[in-house]
């Protein structure tokens, strides 16, 4: 029987209960039947859980290595790219035909570099993110100040222990 199906159950009972006025004894074994029938599903519903988020982990455990050797392999092209670009300059060679590839070398776009403290730029020229301080809000909130349209809300998650 699936979850659902075993809440359905439960609320099916309640309302029989609610509907006839059903013996108060009888009403209480059913719901610890189908209660019972509720944790053995559940159970078996973590099992499986626990198999996916082990799944994501390996997963995500695996991306990470790769992600890894991929770094690690770039590392060693710019290395080699490097090298190319050191040995032409010593050879003041600004461009070779080399086999199939050629190699050369090009301007890249204006780039700009600032070397000082932002706060020594004027404002026309600086990028100011804005957006609202949540642990601010959260400490006067939870002082009681009231601020419109911002609250305090709780959700809830299901822990699994």
């Amino acid at each position: 029987m699936k979850l659902y199906e075993i809440s359905d159950q439960y609320q099916q009972a309640i309302s029989r209960a609610l509907d006839n006025e059903a013996d108060a004894d009888a009403l209480t074994r059913d719901l610890e039947i189908i209660t019972d029938s509720f944790a053995v599903k559940a159970e078996a519903v973590v099992g499986y859980l626990r198999n996916i988020e082990a799944d994501a982990t390996a997963y995500r455990a695996e991306a990470d290595r790769l992600a890894a050797e991929g770094k690690a392999i770039q590392a060693k092209a710019d290395k080699l790219k490097d090298y190319l670009a050191y040995e032409m300059r010593r050879c003041n060679l600004t461009e070779i035909q080399a086999g199939v590839n050629k190699l050369k070398f090009v301007k890249n776009p204006w780039s700009v570099e600032v070397d000082c403290d932002i706060n020594q730029l004027s404002p026309e020229f600086k990028r100011i993110k804005e957006e609202p301080d949540r642990v601010a809000l959260k400490k006067a909130l939870e002082a009681g100040e009231e601020i419109n349209n911002v609250r305090l809300i709780q959700t809830e998650r299901l822990r699994i222990s």
